[in-house]
C-alpha cells in the first residue's frame, strides 16, 4: 500500500427528497477500498453547484483524516490525492500532495468557489495562478504550460562544484557501454551516491552533467488541445547491457502533441532473441498505454 487516491463517484441530485442533495463518494487506498458513504446533505443547496463544491469540501476533509492517521501509523505515502468532480458541464480536479494543493476547473467561477469552500474547513493560503510544484516550476505562454527544473539543475551542478563546467550536447556516449570494470576512484568523497565506484562511471556521470550545464533552459512543453489520441513509440536494444546480457527497453507515450510518460531500463529477465526482446516490449508498452487510457476513461466518464 503506498498511494492514496481518492475518487468521487458522483454527486447528484435525490429528486425523491426535493431540493435535498445527496452526496455519493469512496476513498481508496492504492486498489483498497477505505470508506465511502451516501448520503443526503444537511442543508439547502441553492442550486446544484453549490452543492456540489459543499461535497468536494467533505471528501477533502474525510482524505485529511486518512491521510494524518496513516502519518502516525508510518504508513509511507508516495503519490498524490487526486479528487475530481464532474456533474456533465462542468469538471473541477484537485491534486494533493503533503500540504501542497493544486485546483484547476473548466470555469473561473467554479474554481473561486471551491477555494471559497476549503477555506471554510481549512486553514490555507491561496499562492494564486500555479507557479512551481514539486520542484517544478510551471509558465503559461500562449500555447499552453511550459515545466521547467532550472531550479533543480542549478543546485545539482552547485553540489557537484560544476556551475562552469563545459557542456555537451547529449549526455550519454551512445559508442560506449558501461560495465562493472574500471579503475576504483582515487577519492571516494566525490562518488558517494553508487555503490563500488569506478572512474568510466565518474566519467559517465560528468558528461549527464555537462548535458545539464548546456540545457538549462530546456523544459517540457504541455500544448493546449482537445485531442484524446493516444500515441506510443518505443525500441529494444536486444542484449544491450553488457554486463547482464539483458535487453534495454526505451519508450514514450504522448497524448496528442504532449508527452506523458517516457522510459529507458533494462528488462528483468533475459531474452533468447531479439523477437521475444521486441515482444515484451511491446506488452510493456502496450500496458503502459492502457493504464493511461483507462484513467482518462475515468476522469472523463
Amino acid at each position: 500500500m503506498e498511494s492514496l487516491h481518492l475518487s468521487i463517484c458522483h454527486l447528484v441530485d435525490n429528486v425523491s427528497s426535493g431540493p435535498i442533495v445527496s452526496c455519493h463518494y469512496c476513498v481508496f487506498l492504492g486498489n483498497n477500498l477505505l470508506s465511502w458513504s451516501t448520503k443526503r446533505q444537511p442543508t439547502f443547496s441553492r442550486s446544484s453547484a453549490v452543492a456540489e463544491y459543499r461535497g468536494v469540501a467533505n471528501v477533502v476533509a474525510e482524505t485529511f483524516w486518512f491521510r494524518n492517521h496513516l502519518r502516525e501509523l508510518h504508513t509511507p505515502l508516495s503519490s498524490a490525492t487526486l479528487v475530481y468532480c464532474d456533474n456533465g458541464i462542468d469538471t473541477a480536479y484537485l491534486l494533493l500532495y503533503m500540504d501542497d494543493i493544486v485546483l484547476t476547473a473548466s470555469l473561473e467561477g467554479l474554481l473561486q468557489r471551491i477555494i471559497g469552500s476549503l477555506h471554510q474547513e481549512f486553514t490555507m493560503t491561496d499562492l494564486g495562478p500555479l507557479n512551481y510544484f514539486l520542484g517544478i516550476s510551471v509558465t503559461r505562454d500562449f500555447s499552453g504550460l511550459f515545466l521547467s527544473q532550472k531550479k533543480y539543475d542549478i543546485k545539482i551542478l552547485e553540489k557537484a562544484h560544476m556551475v562552469s563546467c563545459n557542456t555537451s550536447r547529449t549526455p550519454v556516449d551512445t559508442e560506449s557501454k558501461l560495465g562493472v570494470d574500471g579503475d576504483p576512484v582515487s577519492d571516494l568523497t566525490l562518488y558517494r551516491s553508487l555503490a563500488d565506484p569506478r572512474e568510466p562511471r565518474l566519467s559517465a556521470l560528468k558528461r549527464i552533467l555537462w548535458h545539464i550545464q548546456g540545457t538549462l533552459n530546456y523544459g517540457l512543453q504541455l500544448f493546449s488541445s482537445s485531442t484524446t489520441d493516444l500515441i506510443a513509440y518505443f525500441d529494444v536494444d536486444w542484449a544491450g547491457c553488457p554486463t547482464t546480457r539483458r535487453s534495454i527497453l526505451g519508450y514514450c507515450v504522448f497524448l496528442g502533441n504532449n508527452l506523458l510518460s517516457w522510459s529507458t531500463k533494462r528488462q528483468p529477465t533475459f531474452s533468447r532473441s531479439s523477437a521475444v526482446a521486441e515482444y515484451r516490449g511491446v506488452a510493456n508498452v502496450v500496458a503502459e498505454t492502457f493504464w493511461f487510457r483507462n484513467h482518462l476513461r475515468e476522469l472523463h466518464t
